[in-house]
């Protein structure tokens, strides 16, 4: 298993220690990077991420085509994770599966669930979709990354570990804060 001493080692080998931003001198970084801010500052404004209450919990559940090895895993389960951390209510919910969102809103209502405003059709395999068409590439890129910078202002992190994306998410806040977040 993933452990927090393998994680941390993997911010060190990956000389993770400060936030930084994506590079401006080719043009079409430039561009995507202005079209990241814009989004991360639309849906901080449509979320009311920096109203109330400032306590975070980024919980990402994988229900994507490699949900098969996280199927046993219900929105319950996570609900004890997230009791175990703090009262915190403010929970950024980060899934490509519509239902997920559905289950947390009608049986946990005791929370305040956040999550980005973007189409969630879960497809089989994302990078085929994109590769077809099916899925806009620079919109799934920008809601991915939204998802990870919003992330990084929470305390807490709830997931599973085998997700290489939910040791992103950690290890981005591990960069910008200098100490290892707690997560289960």
């Amino acid at each position: 298993t993933y452990t927090y001493r393998k994680l941390k080692n993997d911010c060190k080998k990956y000389k993770i220690k400060k936030y930084t931003t994506i590079s401006k001198k080719n043009k079409n970084k430039h561009i995507f990077t202005k079209k990241l801010a814009h989004a991360i500052m639309k849906e901080k404004e449509r979320l009311y991420w920096n109203s109330g209450q400032n306590r975070c919990i980024a919980v990402h559940v994988r229900h994507g085509w490699r949900s098969r090895f996280n199927s046993k895993i219900i929105m319950s389960d996570y609900i004890k994770s997230i009791q175990r951390f703090s009262k915190t209510k403010k929970i950024l919910l980060i899934t490509e599966d519509e239902e997920v969102i559905k289950d947390a809103e009608s049986n946990f209502p005791d929370y305040q669930w956040l999550y980005t405003e973007y189409p969630r059709e879960n497809k089989h395999d994302i990078g085929v979709a994109m590769s077809k068409g099916e899925v806009d590439s620079t919109a799934e890129a920008l809601n991915a990354l939204v998802n990870l910078f919003l992330s990084s202002e929470c305390e807490y992190f709830v997931g599973r570990v085998n997700s290489t994306w939910f040791r992103l998410m950690i290890m981005l806040a591990y960069g910008k804060y200098g100490t290892m977040p707690p997560f289960d």
